[in-house]
């Protein structure tokens, strides 16, 4: 079957001549396609789409200027995935697997082979500085480390290494892609089907339901059951409680310090900082940080999870809302009364979600209609509400000038968007 690119935004998939009627279905970190039988079909993939701070041109638009709603990034068609880093980088890949990244550069954050920063999309080079990278299917950031997976379940990793955040067994910094290397610093990590950061650890999710980690383990967030350190190479997160390996793992996602895993039957698990109770366990506090697995308090038919900076957000089997870790923003839903809440609270004000995501303060929810609401902190129109304000939104408010979006991203003070 051969694939043609129709528009910047539409394949048509054509099958060999003489070959009749077959079903076709694509999948990609968007999600997967209604099964089509036909001779050809078309696939719509998304236009991406940001908004919020842009001092170093994180937002990709060729400008130095805040958003207050969301916006075309330059020149970035047929985009399947999307991530933001720490306060001020971008990056995404494209239907055909190349990946592009944007903003400040000055820790070679965008994998170009120098430190150039640029406002709009450039090519990540390839390992080593040659060509581009390609096939790849899904992108994560750190606070100033680029990641991707490739088709073929590997990982590869570029930008600061202080804390062996690129694993691969070094601590040197690289401007080009590197390959992040087995458990022991032997050979590659393979057999991964997802990859997350956003601080100074990455988490990788292999095919057989473990979870690997990376980089900084200063307050547990390893999940090895150590604290303190870190590590340049991938060690295995444990299972609840200790010892053995979490296994029947979904879904993975990292917050500012902290690891989140679903597992196979909807219980969500967490490990690391909890200062403001961001583990959803029943405790906060300096000293109740925990370097392995524990139970996140009552949630157990979970479909997404994901980590902010600090606080949490999960979706239920019903479309709910569940949110924990710090209120100081209005990032949890609730009054600014509530400082936080150290198990998971509904969100009330919005239904039928499908993915949530959190940056700094704030939190953003995409329904099954394509509607996209923004709630907390919106100094830098992060909230894509067309405002900035010193008072937070302490409620779900629908981001009226876009309503088809298919994913969503939140960096620190930044969001962004997949439109269809």
């Amino acid at each position: 079957m051969s694939y043609t690119a129709v528009s910047p935004t539409e394949i048509t998939a054509v099958s060999p001549a003489g070959s009749g009627t077959v079903d076709v279905l694509v999948t990609n970190p968007i999600g997967t396609s209604t099964p089509v039988t036909a001779d050809e079909f078309t696939y719509i993939l998304g236009t991406a789409e940001a908004w919020g701070a842009n001092s170093a041109g994180q937002l990709g638009n060729g400008t130095t200027t805040d958003d207050l709603t969301p916006g075309p990034v330059s020149d970035l068609p047929m985009v399947v995935d999307m991530s933001s880093g720490g306060d001020d980088f971008s990056n995404a890949v494209t239907f055909m697997g190349d990946v592009y990244a944007w903003g400040d550069n000055t820790l070679d954050e965008l994998g170009t082979g120098n430190t150039t920063s640029s406002s709009t999309p450039v090519p990540v080079v390839g390992v080593g500085g040659s060509g581009t990278l390609g096939g790849m299917v899904a992108v994560a950031s750190g606070d100033a480390s680029g990641y991707a997976l490739s088709g073929t379940g590997n990982v590869y990793a570029w930008g600061d290494n202080t804390k062996g955040e690129l694993g691969n067994n070094s601590t040197v910094d690289s401007s080009t892609p590197v390959e992040v290397v087995g458990p022991g610093g032997s050979g590659f990590l393979s057999g991964i089907v997802a990859v997350s950061s956003r601080g100074n650890a990455a988490y990788a999710l292999t095919a057989s339901g473990n979870v690997y980690a990376w980089g900084n383990d200063a307050f547990g967030e390893l999940g090895n059951g150590v604290t303190g350190g870190q590590s340049d190479v991938p060690v295995l997160v444990q299972q609840v409680g200790g010892g053995g390996t979490l296994d029947n793992v979904a879904a993975v996602s990292a917050g500012a310090e902290d690891g989140y895993a679903i597992l196979a039957g909807g219980q969500v698990v967490s490990w690391g900082y909890n200062v403001d109770g961001e583990l959803g366990n029943g405790t906060s506090g300096s000293t109740h940080g925990s370097n392995v697995p524990v139970d996140v308090s009552g949630l157990n038919d979970a479909v997404a999870v994901t980590g902010g900076v600090f606080h949490a957000l999960a979706v239920t089997t019903s479309g709910a809302v569940e949110a924990w870790g710090a209120n100081n923003s209005g990032e949890l839903g609730l009054p600014l009364s509530t400082l936080g809440s150290d198990v998971p609270v509904d969100v009330s004000g919005v239904g039928n979600v499908i993915d949530v995501n959190g940056g700094d303060g704030f939190s953003l929810a995409l329904t099954s209609s394509g509607d996209l609401y923004a709630w907390g902190y919106n100094v830098d129109g992060e909230l894509g509400l067309g405002t900035q304000s010193s008072t937070p939104t302490t409620s779900p408010t629908l981001i009226t000038a876009m309503t088809a979006f298919e994913a969503v991203g939140a960096g620190w003070t930044q969001s962004l968007g997949i439109e269809n």
